[in-house]
């Protein structure tokens, strides 16, 4: 039998959302979302996922999962070019109703 503490298990279930929400992206919606959050990262020196949205509108890419976002940040996180910060701002996307976001460090800026 296998058991797994409280820890292992959200973080499994988290896994898991992480790799349904990339499903439901296609992968040129992807690769221009990477493309934005790389020249976010270049031009700024802290950032949310609300400008990666901002910088994707009006791409003619539509995606269907909002979370996908957060695997792309994760993305852009193992490609060296942000880490996440301890602070959190309130997300100024009326989908988002104003929940928490983290504020991601670039490692790109100069």
């Amino acid at each position: 039998m296998i058991q797994m503490t409280l820890d292992q298990l959200s973080a499994y279930k988290t896994e898991e959302a992480i790799i349904r929400s990339v499903e439901g992206a296609n992968d040129e919606w992807r690769a221009i979302a990477l493309l934005s959050l790389w020249k976010l990262c270049k031009s700024r020196q802290h950032l949310t996922s609300d400008q990666v949205w901002e910088e994707l509108k009006g791409s003619g890419h539509a995606v269907f999962e909002r979370r996908v976002m957060g695997a792309i940040m994760i993305q852009g996180a193992k490609n060296g070019w942000l880490k996440p910060t301890e602070t959190f701002l309130k997300s100024n996307d009326p989908k988002c109703h104003r929940r928490r976001k983290m504020l991601w460090l670039s490692l790109l800026c100069q």
